[in-house]
């Protein structure tokens, strides 16, 4: 199913090689990318509209495809062999953070978290629900579970939405503009959530307009004209 991209005594969890994309063939949104990112690694990824943040967004969470170059996801290579595989691996390593939440309000905030679940084949045993129970208390959801998303405030969808995210235990989070439609305070609440994540050995990756989230132990880079720049 796969080949290891070997690193050293220590294997990344996502590694990009010479990576490039284009949708015309004549301009390149990414252009020749280089990245390496562990366990505990914390990245933010700055840049203006239009840049391509979203695009590198769906290559490295594997909703969408490359043109050139390696991309290695937990020691697994992506490319023609494994791309039959791309929903297998995804569902088992990476979870999503929207700025729209893609929440469903009509159902509860456990129905939308227990969501991953309900087309899958995972049956929901003891260690899924002791997870969910910690998830929901760590997230300080325990009072609001039973309550309708369509109620909630934004600061509250977006602790929904991480959790969601969580609910399967997955190595990478990637989060596309997590704190855009929040106050300073949800904006605190939501970071301190990513930063205890990080803390437990996750891949954090935050596409972002707002470089005020960013703190001196994160990795931060710059996306301008297709190239990945270290800030």
């Amino acid at each position: 199913m796969s080949t290891l991209c070997v690193n050293g005594n220590e294997q990344p969890v996502i590694e990009i090689k010479g990576l490039r994309k284009t949708y015309d063939r004549k301009r390149y949104v990414l252009d020749n990318l280089e990245l390496k990112l562990y366990s505990g690694d914390m990245t933010i990824i700055e840049g203006k509209s239009g840049t391509g943040k979203s695009t590198l967004m769906n290559v490295i969470g594997l909703l969408d495809d490359f043109n050139e170059g390696t991309l290695c996801i937990d020691g697994i290579e992506i490319n023609k062999k494994t791309k039959r595989k791309y929903s297998i691996i995804r569902a088992q390593k990476i979870g999503f953070v929207f700025q729209a939440y893609h929440l469903i309000e009509a159902i509860s905030v456990k129905e939308n978290i227990m969501l991953p679940f309900l087309y899958s084949n995972i049956n929901v045993n003891n260690d899924i629900k002791q997870r969910y129970d910690k998830i929901v208390t760590d997230l300080g959801l325990g009072e609001l579970e039973n309550k309708k998303v369509a109620l909630l405030s934004g600061g509250e969808k977006q602790r929904v939405a991480i959790a969601r995210a969580l609910i399967k235990d997955p190595k990478i989070i990637i989060a596309d503009e997590p704190t855009g439609n929040l106050d300073m305070e949800n904006t605190k609440i939501v970071i301190d959530v990513f930063r205890k994540l990080r803390e437990m050995g996750k891949v954090i990756i935050i596409v972002t307009h707002d470089i005020s989230i960013a703190t001196s132990d994160d990795k931060r880079f710059y996306l301008k004209e297709g190239k990945l720049m270290l800030c």
